[in-house]
């Protein structure tokens, strides 16, 4: 009935940063582990709040790495991410109010949708903005 490996890291999703790197295979494991959490104790709300509240936890660590590269670098597109973040911030918030009342079949299709976003912003996002740090520090260094 479920797909054990729903949220199974690919090199795909590498956007060339280190840090972003490992923050998203970390993501990754975090959602693999609320899937698993659901998948082991469907019934028991509190334990798969906890595990959500540590991914909303990480995952807004995260997204403050970003913005401060963002900011570090000058991002142009830089409250356009920012608006992203918050608003996936707000959706995974309001998904745990939904998952506190509903079933865990429910669940999983939330955990699908998050996959789906982060894998979108990761190819899309996040890879503009590490490229953009990238050619300034190829650029500082060349003019260095």
């Amino acid at each position: 009935m479920y797909d054990c490996e729903l949220f199974q890291w690919s090199d795909d999703y590498l956007t060339g940063n280190d840090v972003i790197d490992k923050e998203h295979q970390y993501l990754f494991s975090l959602l693999q582990k609320v899937f698993d959490v659901i998948s082991q104790f469907g019934g028991d709300q509190q334990i798969i709040m906890d595990s959500l509240d540590t991914l909303l936890d990480f995952t807004e660590s995260h997204f403050r790495d970003e913005e401060l590269m963002m900011r570090y670098y000058h991002y142009a597109d830089y409250e356009n991410h920012r608006e992203k973040h918050d608003l996936m911030i707000s959706q995974v918030e309001e998904m745990q109010k939904q998952i506190s009342e509903t079933d865990p079949i429910r669940t999983t299709e939330i955990l699908r949708f998050l996959k789906i976003w982060m894998i979108n912003h990761i190819l899309k996002e996040d890879t503009k903005l590490v490229q953009l740090a990238a050619n300034a520090d190829t650029n500082q260094q060349s003019s260095g």
